[in-house]
């Protein structure tokens, strides 16, 4: 394909017309879809749920927490529970 020439622009889009219509065909293209929305789904819930925890923290809880942790006051596992459980209320 040369672009700037024009040449294998129609064989391009041909191939993949064909390509797109063996994933449908092969139902490659749903599943496709669904993986990718189940993955934009896991991020959006990570997101909703720091932005909870960090809601529920008041102004330099998480530094102090981080200071515990580096300090080996507390082990990261702990202060993670801990700001979990503020965020759904335990």
């Amino acid at each position: 394909m040369v672009a700037t020439e024009g040449r294998g622009i129609k064989e391009l889009a041909d191939a993949i017309e064909a390509y797109e219509s063996h994933q449908e065909k092969q139902g490659l293209g749903s599943r496709r879809k669904i993986q990718n929305w189940e993955a934009r789904l896991l991020e959006m819930l990570r997101d909703n749920f720091l932005q909870q925890a960090l809601a529920a923290m008041a102004h330099g809880e998480l530094s102090r927490l981080a200071a515990e942790v580096a300090e080996h006051k507390r082990d990261p596992y702990s202060a993670i529970e801990e700001i979990a459980g503020r965020t759904h209320g335990s």
